[in-house]
């Protein structure tokens, strides 16, 4: 298959054109052209709704960290340590005591006017006589001791261990009895959801 050659006048056109193309000169651009095209061809600004809503709709992934597995441990610990803290906190400001866990104990609530003393605690039968557990609070400086308790129904001697040293038997209780080392002790009679010998 032969190959077409250029005739003489093609070849005459071709030195012509490329003639007039290495006389065009070099010209300058206008000023302020090349910002007015970049202008036409820069992406306009979204308003904040299609920006908000191009965001929304962007799957993005979220590669944990250590300094966010970090953050994220010590948030967990403190939401924990904040939550056991606030139900200890509600516990003692509410006055309950380590009462026996019985089903169908009755709620019984010990209180005792005594402003000077520092710390009071309800000692009895129904605790072994231990004040442990048993600290009497109060909702301000001069505010009457209280606490609470569950006991299950029974009859129970009782008294308020003032300052781990004085024994006071309860001014609110109906009768008393000696201890036969010079004290005496409240009773407490809890029967058919009352509580009997003590007025409180």
């Amino acid at each position: 298959m032969s190959r077409m050659r250029p005739s003489n006048s093609s070849k005459e056109n071709l030195r012509h054109v490329a003639g007039l193309i290495a006389r065009i000169q070099d010209v300058e651009p206008p000023s302020g052209l090349t910002d007015a095209v970049m202008r036409r061809i820069a992406p306009k600004r979204l308003g904040w709704p299609q920006r908000v809503l191009r965001r929304m709709r962007t799957p993005f992934a979220l590669m944990p960290t250590p300094v966010v597995s970090a953050a994220v441990a010590f948030a967990l610990v403190a939401v924990i340590f904040f939550g056991v803290k606030t139900y200890i906190d509600a516990r003692d400001t509410g006055f309950y005591g380590n009462g026996p866990a019985v089903s169908g104990a009755e709620t019984i609530t010990f209180v005792l006017e005594f402003p000077s003393a520092q710390k009071v605690a309800v000692i009895g039968s129904f605790n072994q006589w231990s004040p442990e557990g048993f600290q009497m609070r109060r909702a301000a400086p001069q505010a009457p001791w209280q606490l609470i308790l569950r006991l299950p129904q029974g009859q129970y001697t009782y008294a308020f261990l003032i300052d781990d040293r004085e024994l006071v038997p309860d001014p609110r209780s109906l009768w008393h009895q000696a201890d036969g080392f010079g004290n005496l002790n409240s009773t407490l009679i809890v029967a058919n959801g009352k509580q009997n010998g003590n007025d409180s």
